[in-house]
């Protein structure tokens, strides 16, 4: 029985054709990559130093290595506005991705977020994991208007029909059906409730770096 393995936080600098085709060989069917956010102003406010196009450019290759690509992206950065998440949602759209997650950002102890918050007041020492809330002045949204957010944002991601077809003909290719077995019982259960992500990932992600 041949193994499969699932890559998580996957850097989009390390995306490499070559690399890549070592991984499948060992039997790696599932790439993760922590793209965050679809503005630059984001990015570099997180310090990914990587930008757009690289994102984009990992995302392709990933597709056309047969890969199953996931991605990850928070929202509630401290200026981000309604604005910024629409244009992140639009980003991920564009981008051949068979399972996203959109999750409101934590400030997790040690990270130089939750440094500063601590530094400002925010946040005591001793709590090591706080969720953007903006009753806290941690952001311009609460956490329940995040989580909403976060919600619309599964919801147009996978309510497409253009999504749907890719998903099937890309789970007949590779003879693999777990994500779509996921989304076929998430659209059938409840389509208006809370869109979790698809099927590998079941932790909230946080930004710790």
């Amino acid at each position: 029985m041949k193994m499969k393995f699932i890559v998580t936080a996957l850097r989009v600098d390390s995306a490499d054709e070559k690399l890549f085709r070592l991984m499948k060989k060992a039997g790696v069917t599932h790439l993760q990559f922590g793209l965050e956010s679809g503005n630059q102003e984001v990015l570099d406010f997180y310090n990914k130093k990587t930008d757009l196009k690289k994102i984009r450019n990992a995302v392709l290759l990933s597709n056309k290595m047969g890969f199953f690509t996931i991605g990850t992206f928070i929202l509630g950065a401290p200026f981000e506005t309604k604005k910024h998440f629409q244009k992140t949602i639009k980003f991920a759209k564009s981008l051949p991705l068979d399972s996203v997650s959109f999750l409101p950002l934590k400030y997790v102890a040690g990270s130089e977020l939750w440094c500063k918050a601590v530094k400002e007041g925010k946040i005591s020492e001793d709590e090591y994991s706080v969720y953007a809330d903006s009753k806290r002045e941690l952001g311009l949204y609460t956490y329940e208007e995040l989580t909403r957010i976060c919600n619309k944002a599964h919801r147009e991601f996978y309510m497409r029909l253009s999504f749907i077809l890719r998903l099937l003909i890309k789970s007949l290719k590779n003879d693999d059906f777990g994500f779509l077995q996921s989304y076929l019982s998430l659209f059938f259960s409840n389509i208006s409730g809370s869109f979790r992500f698809l099927g590998v990932f079941k932790k909230t992600a946080s930004y710790g770096s």
